[in-house]
């Protein structure tokens, strides 16, 4: 969450996040001195050391960027890209997990404050292509774009473990109906609309599709000319 907050931070202010440092680096305190999130009781302040909560969580390796006033200011790497596998370095490429989910919301609130896409209409009257299973949990309830992007439309999949380097990838059809080669169960409404928040990959795969038919572009072409070209 604190990640994904950050970029969406970055968004907002237009961070230059390919530019070099623009003051002096910060020490590196999270070496040494990581804090747990949520507070425990009887535990104390602890603080950790990076490598130990590394081992523990079994990561390879890691990359961190340290941002201040929205620009990078210093970038730290650690351990092996892959067990066994290469050092990581500044230039490592990882994969952009659910911090894409940021970009994808920016670029969606971008179509609807062009008047494009509605925040609270029924996306099930809105999709052309693909038709989400209609269900007694819908009854009087309503999957909409803000419920879609806030993980409260009731919609299944928290992610999925993705695909291996050379090894089929399915369509967005194929994934939003489970079917071969995708490795995920079908896109379901499993809860009542707008009653529980429930992280949900899938809620942003249908979004996407909802993107991609409301601008007719492919996806990775519409976060290029929605979000990234514009920030830079």
């Amino acid at each position: 969450m604190t990640l994904v907050r950050l970029a969406a931070a970055c968004l907002a202010c237009g961070a230059h996040l390919a530019s070099p440092p623009a003051v002096a680096a910060a020490p590196l305190d999270f070496l040494t001195n990581l804090r747990r999130s949520i507070a425990i009781a009887g535990r104390g302040d602890e603080r950790f050391k990076l490598e130990d909560r590394m081992a523990h969580y079994r990561v390879p390796g890691v990359s961190i960027a340290v941002i201040d006033g929205c620009r990078i200011v210093q970038l730290v790497a650690f351990g092996k890209a892959a067990p066994g596998g290469m050092p990581v370095t500044k230039r490592t490429l990882f994969q952009a997990g659910s911090i894409s989910k940021t970009y994808t919301a920016f670029a969606a609130l971008r179509l609807v404050q062009q008047g494009r896409l509605s925040l609270d209409g029924d996306v099930r009257h809105m999709l052309t292509s693909w038709s989400l299973p209609d269900s007694p949990l819908l009854l009087n309830r309503t999957v909409t774009l803000r419920g879609l992007l806030g993980h409260s439309a009731g919609i299944n999949q928290e992610g999925g473990v993705g695909y291996a380097r050379g090894a089929p990838v399915p369509t967005l059809s194929e994934i939003l109906d489970g079917r071969p080669p995708a490795n995920t169960s079908p896109i379901r409404v499993e809860s009542a609309p707008g009653t529980v928040w429930r992280y949900s990959g899938g809620g942003y795969t249908v979004a996407q599709l909802l993107m991609t038919e409301v601008a007719g572009r492919p996806f990775p072409a519409l976060l290029k000319t929605r979000v990234l070209e514009p920030f830079g």
